[in-house]
């Protein structure tokens, strides 16, 4: 994938092939918003003490990817609900994630001390360890909902029926 400065060269090429041809002038706006949005949230959020990203790709892999333990946690739960998948491309959109995370995190806690006890078996990855980690930090909640909190602030803003071109030109 390029960088900007790729772009940004591009976009030199294309003005200056134009104004030859024709004499017009391509109004520029600067690089794509949406992109510095993302990666401005993204930076904040791994910033924080603990990776939320980390959190929410664990969470998903062990139960959504595996017919078994997801049966073992729908008996265990009592609950239709699943994880959501994390993008790492797209970091606002993982609002839902979050959220669905913080409406199913109890259950995932008793999934897994289900399967510390022998009533399911235990998932033998890197995930699951991650998840252990996660759940004895008792601040994980917080963080996620400061995480949902900011990514509420910035939905709206980028969110619009109107053309948004002083929002995007930076």
């Amino acid at each position: 994938m390029d960088g900007p400065n790729v772009n940004g060269k591009v976009f030199k090429d294309f003005s200056a092939n134009l104004d030859k041809q024709n004499s017009h002038q391509l109004v520029k706006t600067g690089f794509c918003g949406f992109h510095v949005i993302h990666n401005k949230f993204k930076n904040g959020v791994q910033n924080l003490d603990c990776d939320i990203s980390v959190l929410l790709r664990s969470v998903y892999f062990p139960i959504q990817e595996f017919p078994a333990r997801r049966a073992d946690f729908y008996s265990i739960t009592k609950r239709k609900s699943l994880p959501l998948q994390f993008s790492g491309h797209r970091w606002l959109e993982n609002l839902a994630a979050a959220e669905r995370f913080l409406s199913i995190g109890p259950q995932i806690k008793n999934y897994i001390h289900a399967c510390k006890s022998g009533k399911a078996s235990e998932p033998l990855c890197q995930s699951n360890r991650l998840i252990h980690d996660f759940i004895s930090d008792n601040l994980i909640l917080a963080k996620l909902q400061c995480f949902i909190y900011v990514a509420n602030e910035q939905v709206p803003k980028r969110e619009s029926q109107n053309f948004v071109m002083s929002f995007t030109a930076f």
